[in-house]
């Protein structure tokens, strides 16, 4: 019974979650707040997984406002232009607010598809996507064993998880809180003070993450991959690769 009420504290607040970054995306903000918040950092680290980009179909699960695309589309054109090779770039989310905003950023864009879906019951056959790749999203879903499962169902070549979880330091995690719940109010209210409440259902994100060990626990079950784990400020923002071997 206490399990059961616990899991159900869970889902009504990625619920209120959801809601938020719907909100979010109507207001147009959750971009440049977004990046305030981690002092424009995310930048670097989406870059960064732009870099290991692989095949000519990728995959974007939770693609918010679609902003992984900029750091992708170089990628792309390279396909299109150097290679001749026909880039398909999907992005899927689950909010309708968030896909409408990317029809109107990306209307007319050759390389784009948009889907929306969960990313637990992913729309797509068995490696039918070269890289699927998933920023700052995994650890609002719903069911991360079952998202997991989908996201190798699909992959031929790889997969790419940016986000933060819960670091293995302690002392980590309670900066983190500390941050979350201290400094992040302040940037909020000194740019979009209207939209504090979202903010501070964000920060609920963070008492409802996974462990990082547990994510990569939950990877290793499955034979025939080579994962690379890079870390930055103590494992609380994190680059998983998943690579089938």
């Amino acid at each position: 019974m206490k399990l059961l009420t616990e899991n159900r504290d869970v889902l009504r607040i990625k619920n209120r979650v959801i809601e938020a970054l719907s909100k979010l995306a109507r207001e147009g903000v959750y971009e440049s707040a977004s990046s305030k918040i981690i002092l424009g950092l995310d930048k670097i680290f989406r870059r960064i997984l732009a870099n290991n980009l692989s095949g000519k179909i990728i995959l974007d699960i939770g693609c918010g406002s679609g902003v992984m695309y900029k750091y992708s589309h170089q990628y792309l054109r390279l396909l299109d232009k150097r290679f001749k090779l026909t880039p398909l770039y999907i992005f899927l989310d689950l909010s309708n607010d968030f896909l409408e905003l990317v029809h109107i950023i990306y209307r007319g864009d050759p390389y784009v598809d948009i889907v929306q879906g969960y990313a637990e019951y992913l729309p797509f056959r068995k490696k039918s996507v070269d890289t699927v790749i998933s920023a700052f999203m995994l650890r609002d879903v719903y069911d991360l064993a079952k998202t997991i499962t989908n996201m190798l169902y699909t992959a031929n070549n790889k997969i790419l998880i940016l986000d933060f979880y819960k670091p293995p330091n302690i002392l980590v995690y309670i900066a983190e809180l500390m941050y979350i719940y201290l400094v992040v109010p302040i940037i909020i209210l000194l740019s979009h003070p209207y939209l504090i409440r979202e903010y501070l259902y964000l920060g609920l994100t963070v008492i409802t993450q996974n462990n990082l060990r547990n994510l990569v626990r939950i990877f290793s079950r499955f034979r025939g991959y080579d994962l690379c784990l890079n870390c930055w400020f103590g494992c609380s923002i994190f680059l998983l690769k998943i690579q089938r071997q």
